[in-house]
Protein backbone atom coordinates (compact mmCIF):
# COMPACT_ATOMS: atom_id res chain seq x y z
CA UNK A 1 0.00 0.00 0.00
CA UNK A 2 0.94 3.44 -1.05
CA UNK A 3 -0.71 6.40 1.27
CA UNK A 4 -1.86 9.34 -1.04
CA UNK A 5 -2.26 12.75 0.35
CA UNK A 6 -5.52 14.41 -1.27
CA UNK A 7 -7.54 17.66 -1.31
CA UNK A 8 -9.24 18.30 2.25
CA UNK A 9 -6.24 16.51 4.17
CA UNK A 10 -7.67 12.93 3.98
CA UNK A 11 -4.77 10.51 2.94
CA UNK A 12 -5.99 7.26 1.22
CA UNK A 13 -4.06 4.52 1.18
CA UNK A 14 -3.68 3.58 -2.27
CA UNK A 15 -4.56 -0.25 -2.87
CA UNK A 16 -4.10 -2.86 -5.88
CA UNK A 17 -5.54 -6.03 -6.56
CA UNK A 18 -4.70 -8.18 -9.57
CA UNK A 19 -6.55 -11.25 -10.55
CA UNK A 20 -7.29 -13.64 -13.26
CA UNK A 21 -10.80 -14.21 -14.01
CA UNK A 22 -12.00 -17.52 -16.15
CA UNK A 23 -15.78 -16.82 -15.17
CA UNK A 24 -17.22 -13.70 -14.03
CA UNK A 25 -16.36 -12.29 -10.11
CA UNK A 26 -15.34 -10.12 -7.87
CA UNK A 27 -12.35 -8.04 -8.23
CA UNK A 28 -12.43 -6.18 -5.44
CA UNK A 29 -14.63 -7.16 -2.56
CA UNK A 30 -16.79 -4.76 -0.87
CA UNK A 31 -15.66 -2.58 1.64
CA UNK A 32 -18.72 -1.47 4.60
CA UNK A 33 -19.63 2.19 4.18
CA UNK A 34 -16.83 2.37 1.60
CA UNK A 35 -16.84 3.63 -2.10
CA UNK A 36 -14.31 1.80 -4.23
CA UNK A 37 -12.42 4.65 -6.48
CA UNK A 38 -10.46 3.30 -9.14
CA UNK A 39 -7.39 5.41 -10.10
CA UNK A 40 -6.25 2.53 -12.71
CA UNK A 41 -6.60 -0.06 -14.16
CA UNK A 42 -5.56 -2.62 -16.79
CA UNK A 43 -6.66 -5.79 -18.59
CA UNK A 44 -5.07 -8.33 -20.96
CA UNK A 45 -6.60 -11.54 -22.27
CA UNK A 46 -5.25 -15.04 -22.87
CA UNK A 47 -7.71 -16.24 -24.94
CA UNK A 48 -9.04 -15.05 -28.18
CA UNK A 49 -12.84 -13.66 -28.18
CA UNK A 50 -13.00 -12.92 -24.63
CA UNK A 51 -14.80 -9.52 -23.08
CA UNK A 52 -14.66 -7.67 -19.77
CA UNK A 53 -16.56 -5.12 -18.05
CA UNK A 54 -16.33 -4.00 -14.58
CA UNK A 55 -19.64 -3.14 -13.02
CA UNK A 56 -21.01 -2.01 -9.55
CA UNK A 57 -21.40 -5.29 -7.91
CA UNK A 58 -22.69 -8.28 -9.51
CA UNK A 59 -25.92 -7.15 -11.85
CA UNK A 60 -24.71 -3.61 -10.70
CA UNK A 61 -24.32 -0.69 -13.18
CA UNK A 62 -21.87 -0.66 -15.50
CA UNK A 63 -18.35 1.62 -14.72
CA UNK A 64 -16.93 0.23 -18.16
CA UNK A 65 -17.68 -0.28 -21.76
CA UNK A 66 -17.59 -3.61 -22.86
CA UNK A 67 -14.12 -4.50 -23.89
CA UNK A 68 -13.39 -7.06 -26.35
CA UNK A 69 -9.64 -8.53 -26.38
CA UNK A 70 -8.11 -11.63 -28.30
CA UNK A 71 -4.88 -13.29 -27.18
CA UNK A 72 -2.37 -11.14 -25.65
CA UNK A 73 -4.52 -8.13 -26.24
CA UNK A 74 -5.48 -5.07 -23.18
CA UNK A 75 -6.04 -1.86 -22.92
CA UNK A 76 -4.50 -0.09 -19.91
CA UNK A 77 -6.23 3.10 -18.58
CA UNK A 78 -3.72 6.24 -17.32
CA UNK A 79 -3.22 6.69 -13.42
CA UNK A 80 -5.65 9.50 -12.35
CA UNK A 81 -3.62 12.68 -10.25
CA UNK A 82 -4.96 12.12 -6.51
CA UNK A 83 -7.58 12.93 -5.73
CA UNK A 84 -9.31 12.29 -9.26
CA UNK A 85 -10.44 8.81 -10.04
CA UNK A 86 -11.94 6.88 -12.97
CA UNK A 87 -15.03 5.91 -11.57
CA UNK A 88 -16.42 4.60 -8.20
CA UNK A 89 -19.05 1.96 -6.97
CA UNK A 90 -21.40 2.75 -4.79
CA UNK A 91 -20.96 2.47 -0.51
CA UNK A 92 -20.64 -0.96 0.77
CA UNK A 93 -20.52 -2.35 -3.10
CA UNK A 94 -18.06 -5.02 -4.22
CA UNK A 95 -15.72 -4.18 -7.83
CA UNK A 96 -17.19 -6.88 -10.37
CA UNK A 97 -15.70 -8.05 -13.66
CA UNK A 98 -18.37 -9.43 -15.92
CA UNK A 99 -16.71 -11.48 -18.42
CA UNK A 100 -17.57 -13.64 -21.45
CA UNK A 101 -15.71 -16.52 -23.34
CA UNK A 102 -13.71 -19.34 -23.13
CA UNK A 103 -10.64 -18.66 -21.23
CA UNK A 104 -8.53 -16.11 -19.05
CA UNK A 105 -8.73 -12.14 -18.55
CA UNK A 106 -6.21 -10.56 -15.80
CA UNK A 107 -7.20 -7.55 -14.71
CA UNK A 108 -4.74 -5.60 -12.35
CA UNK A 109 -6.74 -2.30 -10.43
CA UNK A 110 -4.95 0.24 -8.47
CA UNK A 111 -7.73 1.93 -6.07
CA UNK A 112 -8.78 3.24 -2.78
CA UNK A 113 -11.94 3.05 -0.38
CA UNK A 114 -13.30 5.84 1.71
CA UNK A 115 -16.13 6.26 3.31
CA UNK A 116 -18.61 7.52 1.30
CA UNK A 117 -19.08 10.46 3.61
CA UNK A 118 -15.52 11.79 2.39
CA UNK A 119 -15.76 12.88 -1.30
Amino acid sequence: MTTIAVKGGFAKNQKRAAVALAASGNIVAAVAGGLIKVITYSFQSRNDGMTIQLTDGNGGAALTHVWTFNTREGVIAPLAQPDTYHFAGSAGTALYGVITGAGTVDVDVSYWDDDSSKK
